[in-house]
């Protein structure tokens, strides 16, 4: 059985990914290789080799649903 994973994790997780994927996007712009651990080295890959991603919204980082009245 899958344990659930705690708030605080989830939301650590997610933030750490939205922050890669900001630093990816700025490297695809400026065509400036992203620095990587690989077999135990630092490896310097260039950004159109590695998957998009794309940031999810700030607003599902607040954990905190928006209210309609």
């Amino acid at each position: 059985m899958k344990r659930k994973l705690p708030r605080l994790t989830i939301l650590a997780r997610t933030a750490l990914n939205n922050a890669v994927a900001k630093v990816i996007e700025e490297h695809r712009r400026t065509g400036a290789p992203v620095a990587l651990w690989q077999n135990g080295k630092v490896a310097l890959i260039h950004p159109d080799r590695l998957p998009v991603h794309r940031p999810k919204e700030s607003r599902q980082l607040s954990g905190k649903k928006s209210r309609q009245h």
